[in-house]
C-alpha cells in the first residue's frame, strides 16, 4: 500500500480501529498518535493524514489535501464478463494502470454465471479497485458499468465511443474460427491525442458475429501475436501497449 485512501464522508468520523487501512498505518507503518503518512480522497485529491486521536475501538484522522492528482488515461476497457478471481486481478492491475474506465458486458461465448455472481451485482469489486489506487500511489479509480450485452454496451455507450479510436483485440487463427488476418497492436498507429476504447472478449474469445457488430461501430481488429493468452494477461499488456502509445509509458 504506497497511500492510504478514503472516500471523504469516512473523514468527518472516527474510523473503526480494525478498518484495513487503520491496522496498516498502526502495524505496518507503525504510525503513532500525532504522526503523518501519505493519504488522499477517492478521485479527488492527494495528501496526507494526521493521526490525532487513537482509542482502544477507533482512530480520528485529520486529512490534509496537497493537491489534485494525475488524471486516468484516456482509455476505456470494454470487457466481456470475466471469471470473478480473474475480475479481481484485472480490476486492480487496470486501476494501477491508471484507465479512466471499465465497462463490462456479456457475450454470446461467456460463462452466464458470472455476470450474475455477487462479485459483480454487489459490486465486491470495488475492493479490487482500492487495492490497484493504494499501489499505484494514486486515488484515481476507474468508473465501471455493466450491461447484459454487446449490443446493449454499444448502444448506451455510444457517445463515449463516438470520439474514440476503437480497437477490438480479436487475433487470427484462433478456436474460435477466425482466419482474417489482423494488424498486430504493437504495430497499430495511434493518434496519442484521442482516447482509446479497447475491447477485450471473455475468456473463450469473442464470436465473429460480435467482432462484426464491433466493425460496424467502427472498431478496428487487432491481435497480440500468434499466443492465446488469459484474459488477465492479455489486459495488463495490451493496456500497457496502448498507455506507451499515448506517451504515457
Amino acid at each position: 500500500m504506497n497511500i492510504v485512501l478514503f472516500h471523504d464522508h469516512e473523514l468527518v468520523s472516527p474510523i473503526p480501529r480494525a478498518d484495513r487501512r487503520i491496522q496498516h498505518v498502526l502495524t505496518v507503518l507503525n504510525k503513532k498518535q500525532g504522526d503523518t503518512f501519505k493519504a488522499g480522497v477517492i478521485n479527488t485529491s492527494i495528501g496526507h493524514a494526521v493521526l490525532t486521536n487513537i482509542t482502544d475501538s477507533e482512530v480520528t484522522v485529520t486529512y490534509i489535501p496537497d493537491g489534485e492528482p494525475v488524471p486516468p488515461l484516456p482509455l476505456t476497457l470494454l470487457l466481456g464478463f470475466p471469471r470473478p478471481i480473474q475480475a479481481k486481478r484485472i480490476f486492480k492491475d487496470c486501476t494501477s494502470l491508471g484507465i479512466a474506465s471499465i465497462i463490462l458486458t456479456g457475450t454470446e461465448l461467456g460463462e452466464k454465471s458470472y455476470r450474475e455472481s455477487t462479485f459483480f451485482k454487489e459490486n465486491e469489486y470495488v475492493e479490487n479497485l482500492f487495492e490497484g489506487a493504494e499501489q499505484a500511489g494514486n486515488p484515481c479509480i476507474p468508473h465501471v458499468s455493466k450491461y447484459w450485452s454487446l449490443q446493449k454496451a454499444l448502444t448506451n455507450e455510444k457517445e463515449q465511443f463516438f470520439a474514440a479510436q476503437k480497437i477490438v483485440l480479436h487475433p487470427e487463427n484462433q478456436n474460435n474460427g477466425s482466419s482474417i488476418a489482423c494488424t498486430s497492436l504493437g504495430k497499430l498507429e495511434i493518434d496519442p491525442h484521442i482516447p482509446i476504447v479497447l475491447a477485450i472478449g471473455s475468456e473463450r474469445g469473442w464470436t465473429e458475429h460480435e467482432v462484426s457488430l464491433l466493425e460496424e461501430h467502427g472498431f478496428k481488429r487487432v491481435g497480440l501475436g500468434t499466443r492465446i493468452l488469459r484474459t488477465e494477461t492479455a489486459c495488463t499488456v495490451a493496456l500497457a501497449i496502448l498507455a506507451a502509445k499515448l506517451g504515457y509509458l
